[in-house]
């Protein structure tokens, strides 16, 4: 760049880049410059502009920094498999600059003192941090965790990850303490007494490789109750303002799912459609090129929980994506 006097600002410009921004229904090619940290002009055809940096994004996305509610950082406990340190900084090459943590870890997130942990040391991360809190003690679905205290230390919302309360009236009550703090619940959807030690989705494929099936009632039957439960204990807010909501984005397999969820009332449910529908359709996405049900070619090593479904249901719900309200919705920020 250029020589700058004490106090002078920097002018960056970018390039020839595909310039997005939902919330101004943004979406053109064209150039960016920014003074500092501040966006200053972008446009079409920017001309005579000075800046002290350049540069070609041809082929790239400029846009607001992403943000993804469900990040496993893996501290305390599994820094084996990641840590906030290495979790952040994938997460800000990927250009997601907010993320949520889940609380699944070791011990898991269920108590003040491992709240303020992980806030010490995302002090240090070169992106933001936000919490979520279990839901239950140890994450064990047996006895309701210390919801107030919890969101007293600062978490953002409650969440079992990796584990589905079986108890209806337990799920209730969390369902009822997350309201009376203001906190959205994440609820990882699965019946274990349907789905038990299913591997792949229950269909021709899982019965040609000899695998045991997972079939899309066990999540649907939990989709089902969560919505029940929503109408029983939420109540009708405005828009953004839902205190009880279910992100079935990173699990959601079957469209039969996503159809309940389009039937119900107008709720506490009914802004988690507006809010989650790009989690749910990104989430099943992800998954097309690499299992079986949609190519034919077997990966045994691949395993989602819960898996995704069968290609009909990859079809219904990748169509899904395409209705433009589905990237008009807004994320978990």
């Amino acid at each position: 760049g250029q020589d700058r006097g004490k106090g002078e600002s920097m002018r960056t410009l970018l390039k020839n880049g595909r310039i997005l921004d939902p919330s101004q229904d943004l979406d053109i090619v064209g150039s960016l410059l920014m003074e500092d940290t501040q966006v200053v002009a972008y446009g079409t055809d920017l001309k005579d502009v000075r800046a002290d940096e350049e540069y070609d994004c041809t082929g790239m996305w400029i846009a607001p920094g992403l943000v993804d509610p469900h990040v496993h950082l893996r501290e305390p406990g599994d820094t084996h498999k990641e840590t906030i340190a290495t979790g952040t900084q994938a997460a800000a090459a990927g250009g997601y600059t907010t993320i949520c943590c889940m609380p699944n870890t070791n011990p898991s997130i269920d108590s003040p003192s491992t709240v303020a942990l992980i806030q010490e040391r995302a002090k240090a991360a070169c992106v933001n941090i936000f919490t979520s809190g279990a839901l239950t003690k140890g994450i064990a679905g047996t006895e309701l965790a210390p919801i107030g205290a919890l969101a007293k230390a600062g978490v953002v919302a409650l969440s079992d990850d990796g584990h589905c309360i079986q108890n209806n009236d337990l799920m209730r009550r969390a369902c009822e303490y997350a309201r009376m703090f203001g906190l959205p619940v994440m609820d990882h959807c699965q019946d274990y007494s349907l789905v038990q030690d299913g591997v792949m989705h229950e269909g021709w494929y899982s019965t040609m490789l000899g695998l045991a099936g997972w079939p899309s009632a066990g999540e649907e039957m939990i989709v089902a109750r969560n919505i029940l439960l929503a109408e029983q204990t939420g109540t009708p807010t405005p828009r953004n303002s839902v205190h009880v909501i279910w992100n079935l984005g990173a699990y959601l397999g079957s469209s039969g799912s996503k159809e309940k969820l389009k039937e119900s009332r107008p709720t506490a449910m009914t802004d988690l459609l507006r809010q989650a529908e790009m989690l749910v359709t990104s989430g099943v996405m992800l998954g097309v090129t690499l299992l079986d049900t949609c190519w034919g070619i077997p990966q045994i090593d691949q395993e989602f929980d819960a898996p995704i479904a069968s290609y009909l249901d990859d079809v219904r719900i990748c169509l899904e994506a395409r209705n433009a309200t589905v990237f008009r919705a807004r994320s978990f920020s």
